[in-house]
C-alpha cells in the first residue's frame, strides 16, 4: 500500500518542485502535466504539487515536456512531522 502525505485523501501524493537557472514553465497550461498533477500553491520558482506519479516519474514528465535538464528541476517531498505517544 502507497502512503500518501499528510492531508491527501485525494490519492495524490504531496511533493515540492523547484526550477534551478531557468524561468518556471508554464505548468498550468500544460494539458500533459494536468494530467497527472495540479498546482497546490506557488511561490517564486517553487510549486507545491499534487501528483498521481511518484517523484521521479514527475520530474522525468517535466524535463520531456518543458526540455529541462537534470540540473534544474528538483522535485522533493515535504517534511513529515511524527508524533509519538507517551
Amino acid at each position: 500500500m502507497r502512503a500518501t502525505s499528510v492531508g491527501q485523501t485525494d490519492g495524490t501524493t504531496l511533493y515540492f518542485v523547484r526550477f534551478k537557472g531557468v524561468n518556471p514553465p508554464d505548468l498550468a497550461n500544460s494539458s500533459v502535466f494536468n494530467q497527472v498533477a495540479k498546482i497546490k500553491r506557488a511561490k517564486g520558482d517553487t510549486y507545491q504539487i499534487s501528483s498521481t506519479v511518484n517523484d521521479v516519474k514527475l520530474r522525468d514528465l517535466m524535463m520531456d515536456e518543458f526540455q529541462l535538464k537534470p540540473s534544474e528541476v528538483v522535485v522533493y517531498s515535504p517534511p513529515r512531522l511524527f508524533f509519538y505517544a507517551s
